[in-house]
């Protein structure tokens, strides 16, 4: 884990928008891995996240496909775009304990791009080339 990398990178964030979303629908349909483009042309991969909405219903990667009684299977990609698509970083931090990512953006949204695995379940690649993996920036038991 190079930290410096990690912190600088998520840093250099701030003021930097949305700029594109891939579903990654080559993956499995129910899955909910997305893909995000900042227009500085850092990329970040997430397999589980969470969107906080300030007032309102807080949307995650558990809610994609499900029904939940409603007359259609939720989108929650779609949703999770709709809400970033533009938006700025305000702030982006790597939560110590967790390996979580925290990602605060305008109109008051929180995305958390969640780690509760050893394995790869985010990546962000910076624009100078440098890659960080969500199970390198845990701490070691």
């Amino acid at each position: 884990m190079n930290s410096g990398n990690l912190s600088s990178g998520l840093a250099a964030l701030v003021k930097s928008a949305v700029s594109e979303f891939d579903s990654c629908e080559y993956l499995e349909h129910e899955n909910a891995d997305i893909r995000l483009t900042f227009a500085n042309g850092t990329k970040l991969r997430a397999s589980y996240w969470r969107l906080i909405k300030a007032g309102g219903q807080n949307l995650s990667s558990f809610d994609h496909g499900q029904i939940y009684g409603l007359p259609a299977h939720i989108d929650a990609k779609k949703q999770l775009w709709d809400e970033l698509r533009g938006k700025e970083v305000i702030s982006a931090n790597l939560e110590a304990k967790t390996g979580d990512l925290i990602f605060e953006i305008s109109n008051m949204l929180e995305l958390q791009i969640l780690n509760f695995t050893g394995y790869e379940v985010w990546e962000i690649s910076f624009p100078n080339g440098s890659t960080e993996y969500s199970n390198h920036n845990v701490p070691m038991l």
